[in-house]
């Protein structure tokens, strides 16, 4: 039931778009609105790890509920599962820079720094930085070396070149996002419980929002769990699990036609009435006026 339901939200990854597994990708993006227009302009949910960087144009870009203006020196960072449309206004140019969670995670040495990242928050609505020109040019030649990089003939230690490069352009753009929301550096030495603890969310989100399970499911005790995640995300394990659910929940309302009961029981609620309390205790309105609001904001087709 639930791969039917989030089925009904297609998912774009780098297969999309070159039809090979390569955990690794960038494109142009003029090209790219060129020959896939039609699914950069729909609502999509990320497959993949993406950074996006426009040097010319202007137009909207969609995360979930929220909507920012593009334009010239404007950068993006999106987290996989996320919901993105695009909506260009004039001809747009610049890079897409497309990675796997895979890619990052194989290198157990960075999962340390890899897991402080605030860029790719997803309950973050600060996903866009509208750069000064010596950052866009900054992280323009970085991905300008990847590009060049991933088409080279010369194979030589090149997945080293490219996994450093790549590690280069993820700090320097955390740097700048640190910056703009006045958020300091942390060292957390609690990685692998932050790491486990984000693939337990997307696995369980819909099947339980008990702090125990969770903590359990770590072999560690719930008061540990909370001090990890509190310390690195700034809030208890409660509200990041709750916030989780009604992330899905506007999502499934926008983007497609299943029922209120339907989005529901996929979410873990066997009484409608719990689940119209739950949605309108964070939401503050039923799930029902949340959809007639939203749906045409949303960009819903």
């Amino acid at each position: 039931m639930i791969m039917k339901l989030l089925s009904s939200i297609p998912e774009v990854n780098i297969k999309s778009f070159n039809g090979s597994d390569s955990p690794l990708l960038v494109l142009k993006l003029e090209e790219l609105a060129e020959s896939h227009k039609d699914i950069l302009t729909r609502p999509h949910r990320t497959g993949d790890y993406q950074l996006v960087l426009i040097s010319e144009g202007s137009g909207t870009a969609s995360v979930d509920t929220v909507t920012a203006g593009f334009h010239a020196s404007s950068f993006f960072a999106f987290s996989k599962g996320q919901v993105v449309t695009f909506n260009f206004e004039r001809n747009s140019r610049g890079f897409l820079v497309f990675f796997s969670e895979e890619y990052i995670y194989q290198y157990p040495e960075g999962l340390k720094w890899i897991n402080d990242l605030k860029l790719f928050d997803p309950f973050s609505n600060s996903f866009l930085l509208n750069l000064q020109e010596i950052d866009y040019a900054d992280i323009g030649n970085i991905i300008d070396k990847l590009d060049t990089e991933l088409k080279s003939v010369n194979k030589f230690a090149q997945d080293e070149f490219l996994k450093n490069s790549l590690k280069i352009l993820l700090i320097k753009s955390e740097r700048l996002k640190r910056k703009s929301t006045g958020l300091n550096f942390t060292d957390s030495g609690d990685a692998y419980y932050i790491v486990e603890f984000r693939k337990k969310l997307e696995e369980r989100y819909n099947k339980s929002r008990l702090v125990r399970e969770y903590a359990n499911s770590l072999n560690i005790t719930s008061k540990k769990l909370n001090h990890i995640i509190n310390s690195h995300c700034g809030k208890p394990v409660k509200r990041l699990i709750e916030e989780r659910v009604i992330l899905e929940i506007k999502r499934l309302l926008l983007y497609t036609d299943e029922t209120i009961k339907e989005i529901g029981h996929q979410l873990g609620f066997s009484d409608p009435t719990n689940f119209n309390k739950f949605f309108k205790r964070h939401v503050k309105m039923t799930p029902l006026d949340f959809r007639i609001s939203n749906r045409q904001s949303a960009l819903y087709y």
